[in-house]
């Protein structure tokens, strides 16, 4: 069984990614089990099936903290005969575990990145205000626009190239394979990662793509004209770009 993880920041793409990789079926991959909310999720079947598996003592979110190696190898034995199990994690939660997939829990690594930080800062703010459980895929978004706030989306930027200079160079020479948020959008790319997995990429489902946010990134907040403004100051134009 190869055991593989999703690395990546939040607002990257990573749920779909993992919804995507999850309709192969030789392919089981969870949701982000050292977070507090997808651990408890009811929407994603085998999260939910892999929590009732196992049992009481995992169910604290300390508890997978604490030990990330013991609770990989529940999660790893816990899970139904399969070619490839994983599950993705956020650069941004818990160390413990993520040096623990990088460390050599996981077979292979999934590089998940989304260099457009206009597009992950909007989707943060967005989700943040409709509120977590409006995350689902499908349903629409619950707030439209959000207020763009310069010092806010400043640092945001440095978090992310904060966090990004912290792991990329040991995720890359761990051998992972780094794919983009737009290019997980398409067939190619996702059949790349199952090949990457070692199972027939014939056998995986479509992309379905269901997005909450419009791909016209200006139009996600009510005063574009701020938007633009730091953008030209800061030499970014780009980032107003659709993610196509």
């Amino acid at each position: 069984m190869i055991r593989f993880a999703i690395l990546s920041m939040p607002r990257t793409g990573s749920m779909m990614l993992a919804r995507q990789l999850g309709t192969h079926p030789d392919v089981t991959c969870y949701l982000a089990l050292f977070s507090r909310n997808e651990f408890l999720v009811d929407d994603h079947d085998d999260t939910a099936a892999l929590r009732a598996r196992l049992g009481d003592r995992w169910q604290d979110w300390d508890s997978r903290h604490t030990d990330p190696h013991a609770f990989l190898s529940a999660m790893t034995g816990a899970t139904p005969q399969t070619k490839a199990v994983g599950l993705k994690q956020h650069l941004s939660g818990p160390e413990s575990a993520t040096e623990a997939m990088i460390g050599g829990w996981a077979d292979r690594l999934i590089f998940l990145t989304r260099p457009n930080h206009l597009a992950t800062y909007s989707s943060a703010k967005l989700a943040n205000e409709a509120g977590w459980k409006q995350r689902e895929p499908g349903q629409p978004q619950a707030v439209d626009t959000i207020r763009f706030d310069a010092d806010d989306f400043a640092k945001h930027v440095r978090n992310r190239e904060r966090l990004d200079a912290k792991w990329r160079g040991r995720i890359m020479d761990a051998g992972a394979l780094e794919i983009s948020y737009t290019q997980a959008r398409r067939r190619e790319p996702i059949e790349e990662i199952w090949r990457f997995l070692g199972v027939d990429p014939a056998l995986g489902g479509e992309p379905d793509i269901l997005k909450k946010n419009p791909d016209d990134l200006l139009a996600r907040f009510d005063n574009p004209g701020e938007v633009m403004a730091w953008l030209r100051a800061n030499d970014r134009i780009e980032w107003a770009e659709p993610e196509l």
